[in-house]
């Protein structure tokens, strides 16, 4: 299952056989604090797909929750969000746009926890995520997002997260 959800995201990431030629956007490179990529994360989203309104991609992305582990040691907890968004607009003028946003995907989170040992151990594993908030286009290049991301982890259960995000369109 994981794989067909891996080869679906990578499809969208790399085609953009169904975007058609327009001067809008389809490619967003942000930061984004919260979210799916926990405290702090650089993601790129790529539409493969646009009609009218709707616009439909992957997104992929790197981020981190901290940066030494529970000895001081530099040993840093990553997180890979991948995954599908589709955006719709809602107002669209000149050089501005509003536009809902959802998403879902996984994330890999590699994470270091201490062993029965008290040594530094690295616990890798796949979380879910889905994510819905809203999109605002300023000047055609600065695009601002909010949105809340719950996120569906193996021992946690349903972990709550807002997310802002902040980037470059092109």
């Amino acid at each position: 299952m994981t794989t067909r959800i891996i080869g679906i995201i990578l499809l969208f990431t790399f085609s953009n056989a169904f975007c058609q030629e327009n001067k809008e956007w389809h490619s967003f490179i942000y930061a984004e604090a919260g979210g799916p990529g926990n405290i702090a994360s650089i993601n790129i989203e790529h539409c493969s797909v646009e009609n009218n309104n709707i616009k439909i991609g992957a997104r992929f992305g790197l981020g981190t929750s901290r940066f030494k582990d529970f000895s001081d040691n530099f040993n840093p907890d990553f997180y890979v969000p991948f995954g599908v968004f589709v955006d719709y607009s809602l107002l669209k003028k000149s050089t501005q746009r509003l536009s809902v946003t959802a998403g879902s995907g996984l994330i890999l989170a590699s994470v270091v926890h201490a062993n029965d040992e008290l040594l530094a151990e690295r616990n890798i594993q796949f979380n879910s995520y889905f994510q819905i908030g809203t999109s605002y286009l300023l000047s055609e290049k600065i695009l601002f997002r909010l949105s809340y991301t719950p996120i569906l982890t193996k021992n946690l259960g349903v972990g709550h997260w807002g997310a802002l995000s902040i980037g470059h369109t092109f």
